[in-house]
This record gives C-alpha cells, sequence and structure tokens, in this order.
C-alpha cells in the first residue's frame, strides 16, 4: 500500500492518493540487477587477484544457452513466489517450501540420474503428508481472511477459488524452483565454474528476459515511475534486493559445494523460524492441525538428517 502524488484521487487528501503495487515481474527485476552488480564486481575482484594460469575455456564455461534454461526457470519461480502471497498466508508459502524435497528428487533423476532409498521417498511423503494437513487447516482459519485482506471486498471471485489458485501457484514454483536447482548443479559438475561465475551469468540473463518481458507489456516504465515517486517503496525494493543478492551468494555456494538436496534440506529448516516470527509479528493463526502439521513436518526433516548422518558414519 503506497501513496503517489496526485491532484486528488476519490476522495484521498489533494496532494496523494493510495494504490496497491502489485507488480512481482519487477521486483525480480530489481533483485537480480543488484544481485548481478555484486557478483559482477566480486568475480572481477576475484579474477584480479588471482594469479593462476587460466584454464581453457572449452572447460570452464558452459554454451550460453546452458545459462538461459536455469535464468528462465529462476524468474518463473521467483514471480510465482510474489503472486502466491496474493492468495495464500505467508505461512502457506513458507511451509510448502519444505515440499521442495519430493520434487528435487524427482527432478534430480530427470535430469541428473540419481537414485535415492526408499528411506528417503517415505521421508518426503511424511513431509508432505505434515504439509496437507496443514494447509487444510490454514484454509479454514486463515482463507478468507488472508483472501480479504491481500485482494479486498470488491472481489466477486470466492475465497476458496483464490485459495486453490495461490497452491496452484506454489505448485508452479515448486516445479521451476527445483529444476533450477538441479541444473545448475548439472552445470557445476561438468564445467567446475565458480560460484560468483554462475551467479552473475544466471543473473544476467534474468534481467534480459525479465526486462524484455516488463517492456512488451508496458509495465516497466510505470514500475519505475511508482517506486520514483515513492521513498517507503524504493527503501523496500532495496532492503529486498540486498537480502535477496545476499541469499544468492549462499545458495550457489551451498549448490557448488553440496548439491541440490542438500540445499534443499538446509533451506526447509529456516523455515521454522520463519512461521514462528510470522504468527508473533503478523498474528497469523495455526490452530491445533496446523500445528500438528508443522511438528509432523519438522519431525521429518530433524530424523532425515539424523539418518544422513548416522548413514555417513
Amino acid at each position: 500500500d503506497i501513496q503517489v502524488p496526485n491532484g486528488g484521487h476519490n476522495g484521498d487528501t489533494p496532494d496523494t492518493y493510495r494504490i496497491k503495487f502489485r507488480n512481482s515481474q519487477f521486483l525480480v527485476l530489481v533483485n537480480r540487477i543488484l544481485a548481478f552488480l555484486i557478483a559482477f564486481v566480486a568475480l572481477q575482484i576475484s579474477n584480479r587477484r588471482d594469479t593462476r594460469p587460466a584454464r581453457p575455456v572449452a572447460k570452464c564455461e558452459p554454451p550460453l544457452h546452458q545459462y538461459i534454461y536455469c535464468s528462465l526457470s529462476n524468474i518463473l519461480s521467483s514471480w510465482c513466489q510474489y503472486e502466491a502471497l496474493k492468495f495464500v498466508s505467508f505461512p502457506t508459502q513458507v511451509l510448502s517450501k519444505a515440499c521442495k524435497i519430493m520434487p528435487v528428487m524427482l527432478m534430480s533423476q530427470v535430469i541428473g540420474g540419481k537414485k535415492y532409498r526408499t528411506v528417503e521417498y517415505l521421508f518426503a511423503i511424511s513431509i508432505s503428508i505434515g504439509m496437507t494437513i496443514f494447509l487444510w487447516n490454514d484454509h479454514s482459519v486463515n482463507g478468507s481472511s488472508s483472501h480479504h485482506h491481500k485482494l479486498g471486498a470488491d472481489s466477486s471471485d470466492s475465497s476458496s477459488g483464490h485459495y486453490y489458485g495461490g497452491l496452484a501457484i506454489l505448485a508452479l514454483y515448486l516445479t521451476f524452483d527445483s529444476f533450477t536447482s538441479n541444473w545448475q548443479t548439472v552445470l557445476f559438475d561438468r564445467y567446475k565454474m565458480s560460484t560468483l561465475h554462475m551467479m552473475a551469468a544466471v543473473n544476467f540473463f534474468s534481467i534480459l528476459l525479465t526486462s524484455t518481458s516488463l517492456v512488451e507489456q508496458g509495465d516497466l516504465a510505470p514500475a519505475f515511475r511508482m517506486v520514483a515517486h515513492n521513498g517507503d517503496l524504493l527503501a523496500d525494493c532495496v532492503l529486498l534486493s540486498v537480502f535477496s543478492a545476499a541469499g544468492q551468494l549462499f545458495v550457489f555456494y551451498t549448490i557448488s559445494t553440496f548439491g541440490a538436496l542438500v540445499f534443499v534440506t538446509i533451506m526447509t529448516l529456516r523455515q521454522a523460524v520463519a512461521i514462528l516470527l510470522s504468527c508473533l509479528v503478523y498474528g497469523h493463526a495455526l490452530g491445533a492441525w496446523g500445528s500438528l502439521g508443522i511438528v509432523v513436518v519438522f519431525a521429518t526433516l530433524f530424523a532425515q538428517i539424523y539418518w544422513k548422518s548416522r548413514s555417513k558414519r
């Protein structure tokens, strides 16, 4: 909810009126621009400090079109992540990320030909069951109020329709995101590029694709004007971009070092803290069944981590 200068609108104050900023694609573009700049500068500094002979280009740089695949899936997953918040509560979005383990496992079989044990599939199924319990409870407790808050009272569609539409967007997010991490794992294993190299290349193509889409739709200039005329929105965009770029550094390093499945497991652990903060700060209700679903999800995750550590020993 932001204020935009104008000569009066709908009975508001003479100099401003309030509108909703709902351009998820522009948020993706802003995030990618800052992430690319950080990666590019860091890569230049790293190259100047590295005095070792350069490796042959053919062995360390993949063809450009291979970056485009994960850039496009990365854009789509980020867009779905932002769009889903218009229809579902934040705890729903956060806990849905715990279900990435199953899509990542399936996608790694398709892309990388990896095989997993039966117990690993049982862990993934248990997490999905816990998520289903939580979603069922969240719809009954937060569904209608979340819809009313995000879309406004003038919406003619039912709350259930928008809620399940939000779940469909989350399903697309899980699909695109699982492809992104697995494809990046394949590139890391095949070409042995650095984390900064991957981050700079993926974000560069993401900027090209996202800006092209915004220009084609005629949304780029209006979004820039809206940000330029509202300091609070500008500050929020910069803050979001800074944390997104910093997160990408850790994401690419984890994927390049440990692989996609370990990365997903680590990311899932932080969801418990995010859900707790969401309930405390924004007052999201959980209910008995919702709490049970969260317990099932995170108990399974801790059991999975314990099983992996025992297996390695």
